[in-house]
């Protein structure tokens, strides 16, 4: 309890929260889905509010605040800044590792068509089902493990029933 307690008042400093955030989006295994999960969250708030007609700049603050993860959040800023200098969504995106390639593309495109909110909306229904189906595969990979564990939980409890009869049984002969 003392350790999780330690960890969350870590989590709520300034350093804590950006090397934590900077760790789960560079974790081996969940480092890739967390990080289709900001996109995910940036390209359909972006999308939303474009399309309900707040300007770019706003926006861009707006979604900064729904990412939920700094290192993202100071990518965003900055991709923010390089818009209000003439830069487009696209060139601005790629100075950043953060941003996914297929976001990218998509802002690109929806730059050069002149529908942006509709290609960041449709980019964030594609991020959620990959999101979707890369969960369903974890779970159905850590299925067996968790059968597995049962199975040595419930021999456990069998054995440490049974294990005393046998012992009392072997004193009364």
């Amino acid at each position: 309890g003392g350790a999780y307690y330690g960890f969350r008042l870590w989590t709520h400093t300034d350093s804590g929260r950006y090397t934590f955030d900077t760790f789960r989006l560079n974790a081996p295994i969940f480092g890739k889905l967390h990080q289709k999960m900001v996109s995910s969250r940036l390209v359909r708030t972006l999308g939303t509010l474009l399309g309900g007609g707040v300007p770019i700049l706003e926006a861009m603050d707006i979604a900064a605040a729904a990412l939920g993860n700094v290192v993202a959040q100071g990518d965003l800023i900055e991709v923010r800044g390089g818009v209000r200098q003439g830069e487009t969504l696209n060139h601005a995106m790629s100075r950043s590792d953060l941003f996914l390639p297929v976001v990218r593309h998509m802002a690109a495109v929806g730059e050069e068509t002149g529908r942006l909110p509709t290609m960041l909306l449709r980019t964030a229904d594609t991020l959620d089902f990959e999101i979707d189906s890369t969960l369903r595969r974890m779970t159905s990979l850590v299925e067996p493990l968790v059968v597995l564990f049962m199975g040595v939980f419930v021999g456990f409890v069998v054995m440490s029933i049974l294990l005393p009869i046998f012992q009392i049984n072997t004193m009364i002969k």
